[in-house]
């Protein structure tokens, strides 16, 4: 009687938990497909610990590389055919960001062509601006849809937008370089809140001059890093999601720049890589999986992490300044092109 009493009850226990592991992976597959999956928030919702998240990742997605696959919302297929670009910003923008990219069309986003003077001899690159965007409910992705139609520089996939989704909204730039602008040398994965020298950036760093680079990706270099296990902080990381207590080298995600050969690798690498919501620890994880090393700049002082005390002549030696509004943008951009003629 016992023995049979413990066979049943083992049964009813193991049946129970089949059943939960089926529900749960029926649920996450149907969030998905509706497209209301936050994935770094589901990550740490108590029905799925995060101990558990990659396991049930691979229950509704076995190669887990849906994870990184998403249909487009807009899209804009021929921007790269039509403008043969050098350098494509990949502009991170979300549904409360109209005002900044209205501000950065007419600030560093207007420069479409810059010419630099390099070993005795003019270059002159092209460069081409899309803002990236995950889905927005209604009515806003009405106005979204508006905007795009007037502008046509609006990329948008059927995630859905928010901060945690961030390293969805970086891998949907890469996968768009490579399916639509595999013929530009460089990317800058780029924030609106930034002040942003084109010139500086071609002429300084990326050097039209010299052979274009492969695996190579610079910006704010960071090294040494921890992940900060305080749960109420922003860029909270759980040690059962990344238990390890330092990150590898990688660079802010305000601002880096990157060749274009990269975005291929990282992508087939990503789905292998531990999910971290941190797009740019995240990046930094995909380069270590393939042994690559993030550079510093060629010069010290160039990309900043942080606000910048604005003079024009400060900003026109540097690269970019975090943390600026709408407002100070045109003010610093305006500053800064009418003092071109003085000297610093």
């Amino acid at each position: 009687m016992n023995s049979s009493t413990n066979v049943r009850a083992m049964n009813t226990t193991m049946l129970k938990f089949c059943f939960g592991v089926l529900t749960l992976a029926s649920v996450t597959l149907v969030l998905h497909q509706c497209q209301l999956l936050d994935f770094g928030k589901l990550s740490k919702m108590a029905i799925l610990n995060p101990k558990h998240f990659s396991f049930f990742m691979n229950i509704y997605s076995p190669d887990a590389k849906s994870m990184f696959q998403h249909d487009y919302v807009i899209n804009e297929k021929d921007k790269c055919k039509n403008e043969e670009p050098f350098l494509v910003l990949l502009v991170i923008s979300s549904n409360q960001n109209k005002e900044a990219r209205d501000v950065i069309r007419k600030t560093w986003g207007s420069v479409r062509r810059v010419q630099v003077n390099l070993s005795g001899n003019a270059f002159v690159v092209n460069i081409t601006r899309v803002f990236l965007l995950g889905r927005l409910s209604s009515p806003v992705q009405e106005e979204i849809e508006k905007e795009s139609q007037e502008y046509h520089d609006i990329v948008q996939q059927d995630f859905l937008d928010t901060y945690r989704n961030l390293t969805l909204k970086t891998m949907m730039g890469l996968q768009w370089l490579m399916d639509f602008c595999p013929q530009a040398s460089y990317a800058l994965k780029i924030d609106t809140d930034m002040f942003f020298n084109p010139e500086n950036l071609v002429q300084i760093v990326l050097r039209p001059d010299l052979p274009v680079r492969s695996e190579y990706l610079t910006g704010v270099y960071m090294e040494g890093f921890s992940p900060i296990r305080n749960v109420q902080s922003k860029w909270y990381v759980s040690e059962d999601v990344y238990p390890s207590n330092n990150y590898p080298p990688f660079c802010s995600g305000t601002t880096y720049v990157f060749s274009t050969d990269l975005a291929s690798k990282i992508l087939q690498v990503a789905p292998n890589v531990t999910y971290v919501d941190l797009e740019d620890v995240f990046m930094g994880l995909c380069l270590n999986k393939m042994g690559i090393k993030p550079q510093r700049p060629p010069k010290e002082g160039l990309f900043h992490a942080y606000f910048v005390a604005y003079t024009p002549c400060v900003y026109r030696r540097i690269i970019t300044s975090h943390g600026v509004s709408p407002n100070q943008l045109l003010l610093f951009w305006e500053g800064v092109r009418t003092s071109l003629g003085e000297k610093c």
